[in-house]
């Protein structure tokens, strides 16, 4: 088979688990014959031949030496989302045919591959795959942090989840890291499969520890991140309390403490003195010292299929891991090492005593037993044959029937006085390579036809007529635009092919490029990103797009756009259609050059944000009865409140004036512009700070 692996991280030169994973991945497939390509990022000057040479590879890709550099960033998941937009033009460009491309769920990196082959069927017959690693989501919370995610980070996990949803072929290293995905998403409990990650092991272990004679006389190491999910603040609680026993830290700091910052040294005041914490050293050094100690103690509160364990156990060591993840089918209890409950210090402190305590005069064989079971785990030819296997079970699955396309009605509205923008807008409609049955401009003074352009009188705002354009559309779809918009040639024809390949797909939403003349963003792409409740709440950068929806599923379950909200109408309608169980998919490719309406033509982003917040919560957020939103669902919007909006609601009264004077000192002096982002954001972040010890919320 032709693989192409895509990653960010590469061992050796950029990362650390994923990584290691691909590089194990490419010399086992290499191994066993196949051609393996790797798609990444350039590591650098001088790195750059040296990862061109790498033995695991057929040959190594660069991302930017293939797709396009896109001037100005995305609104929303800027880095990620346009990595994600490179990494698919890079695909594209390499004039390769894949037997199968894998893309590791952290970071999004295939999703705008994925959505591009369920939009368009981009990749042909070639098998697309997503393995499971550790997703952004989780992350956070097994850390803790998720009442300090930022609103670009909730954006970067709704690509991540919509990725996973729409990989044909998922794959994860672990049982509970696939149950705990695909629950959370409400996927089916049969969604993907189990490929344990491979590595290449020595054929022969270091000496497993010797018997002991009591605690004190083992020799116990922890190694890792100092994160929360690892389980660190619950081992120094279970050391304070078997006092007999000591234990030696080494690790990187985070800033995972319930207020951001050094989990270290929030961790300090409570570490006993039978805990010692060293800096992290070499990888090599780190290794040396593995093979010094009986037992390493990785009590992660959750981990997915953690490199630590697997360099304990194969350095023959006794490893007392956390159940609760990929340890708990690594290590057999008992037998080839320990296995505890990661968030419970008596549980750690009960094994260390008891299990351990009375299994210290076979340690030898404890650790004998871990190294031949990890060896068996982790064996080259077993990844090899696992993924052979799914891949060409998933090439052999039946082709989907694609339904047929829609005829469309184009709606225009706002600022429908200004005969240039509608001019603007009709003739882009004109040019299209799929022609619209009708084009209705509706917002004028009066109606008349001229031609195919039917102009339609309503009073109100823009969403009034957008909902008239619903009722008078002859069309199956509507494609709403705003009067000054420009769809590309190929737009409408995109979304039709995107609606016809899904039958249940009630609406499409492309992304937008956002043109103003007055303004230095022009190269600004408004991007749609998937649905996600808490992300509708989230501050609008712009005024957005609304896209190509189906009539009938809007009509038959009473979906209206809200006239009080024109400046959050695409929110609005996508809850609406959430709430009514309506599909509707982002499709990211930019199709339109979005014109953002000027003074009193329309809404700008500042204005009336916190009131048009309110009006969206109270009118489109469904009821807690509504099984549309779940309980996690509500914490996640009350958090999404309290972070993207607190701030803001104070600014509020000054946001117009600080958007102008941005948007010119960026024109102007660039340099000047970002030095003063910063500083708001430093006063912002003090700001914050005293509110919090105001408030009550500080101290360690």
């Amino acid at each position: 088979m032709r693989i192409c692996l895509c990653s960010i991280e590469v061992a050796g030169f950029r990362g650390g688990g994923i990584g290691t994973y691909v590089v194990e991945a490419g010399r086992a497939l290499t191994g066993a014959g196949h051609e393996v390509w790797l798609l990444t990022t350039d590591p650098g000057p001088g790195r750059r031949e040296e990862l061109q040479r790498h033995p695991a590879f057929t040959k190594v890709l660069f991302v930017a030496d293939a797709a396009a550099d896109w001037r100005g960033g995305c609104l929303r998941a800027d880095e990620a989302y346009r990595h994600a937009a490179q990494v698919h033009e890079a695909l594209q460009a390499c004039g390769q045919q894949f037997d199968y491309i894998e893309f590791p769920d952290y970071g999004a990196e295939g999703y705008v591959a994925l959505r591009e082959a369920a939009a368009s069927g981009a990749y042909g017959k070639t098998v697309l795959g997503v393995t499971l690693h550790s997703p952004t989501w989780e992350i956070y919370g097994y850390n803790q942090q998720l009442h300090l995610m930022k609103t670009g980070q909730r954006e970067l996990c709704a690509l991540e989840d919509d990725a996973i949803r729409a990989a044909p072929l998922l794959c994860s290293p672990s049982i509970r890291l696939l149950e705990l995905v695909t629950a959370r998403l409400g996927l089916p409990a049969d969604r993907g499969h189990i490929v344990r990650y491979p590595m290449v092991l020595p054929d022969r272990s270091p000496a497993p520890p010797a018997p002991r004679g009591a605690l004190t006389d083992v020799r116990m190491l922890y190694f890792g991140r100092i994160e929360p999910r690892k389980g660190v603040h619950r081992l120094i609680e279970a050391f304070a309390a078997v006092p007999e026993a000591s234990i030696e830290l080494i690790g990187r700091d985070a800033t995972y403490s319930p207020y951001g910052g050094s989990y270290l040294e929030w961790l300090a005041p409570r570490l006993p003195d039978n805990v010692k914490v060293l800096p992290p050293m070499p990888r090599e050094q780190l290794l040396q010292r593995i093979a010094e100690v009986d037992v390493c103690v990785l009590p992660s509160v959750w981990d997915n299929w953690p490199n630590a364990c697997i360099e304990a156990m194969a350095a023959g060591r006794v490893v007392i891991g956390g159940r609760d993840g990929g340890m708990g089918e690594m290590i057999e209890h008992g037998r080839s090492g320990f296995l505890v409950d990661g968030d419970d210090p008596a549980d750690i402190a009960r094994v260390l005593r008891d299990e351990l305590g009375g299994a210290l005069d076979r340690l030898d064989q404890i650790g004998a037993a871990a190294a031949a079971r990890i060896r068996e785990l982790s064996a080259p030819s077993r990844y090899v044959a696992s993924l052979e296997r799914l891949v060409e079970a998933s090439r052999g699955g039946p082709a989907r029937a694609a339904g047929r396309a829609p005829t469309v009605s184009a709606v225009v509205t706002g600022a429908v006085d200004r005969p240039e923008l509608v001019a603007a807008t009709v003739a882009a409609l004109r040019a299209q390579t799929s022609p619209v049955v009708e084009i209705l401009v509706i917002g004028a003074e009066r109606s008349r036809d001229e031609g195919e352009v039917r102009f339609v009188g309503v009073p109100g705002g823009a969403n009034e007529a957008r909902n008239c354009g619903l009722d008078l559309a002859g069309g199956d779809a509507v494609l709403f635009l705003d009067a000054g918009d420009r769809p590309a040639a190929t737009c409408v024809a995109a979304c039709c092919e995107a609606l016809a390949l899904d039958p249940d797909l009630a609406g499409v939403v492309p992304d937008a490029r956002r043109h103003d003349p007055g303004s230095p963003f022009d190269q600004q792409v408004l991007n749609t990103l998937p649905f996600e409740w808490s992300l509708c709440l989230s501050r609008p950068g712009a005024p957005e797009i609304v896209g190509m929806f189906r009539v009938a599923p809007l009509r038959a379950r009473g979906v209206r756009f809200d006239p009080l909200l024109d400046l959050v109408a695409a929110r609005a309608i996508r809850m609406d259609c959430a709430a009514a169980g309506l599909a509707v998919a982002s499709l990211p490719r930019v199709l339109i050059e979005h014109r953002v309406a000027d003074g009193a033509a329309g809404h700008r982003p500042w204005e009336h944000h916190v009131a048009q917040l309110g009006q969206l919560v109270d009118r489109h957020l469904p009821s807690a009865a509504s099984a549309a939103v779940s309980a996690d669902d509500r914490r996640r919007l009350l958090l999404a409140v309290v972070q993207a909006w607190g701030p803001g609601a104070m600014l509020s009264p000054f946001g117009e004036v600080m958007h102008r004077l941005d948007a010119v000192l960026m024109q102007k002096t660039p340099r000047l512009a970002r030095w003063l982002r910063r500083l708001a954001a430093r006063a912002l972040s003090r700001h914050g700070r005293r509110k919090a010890r105001r408030s009550g919320f500080s101290g360690a």
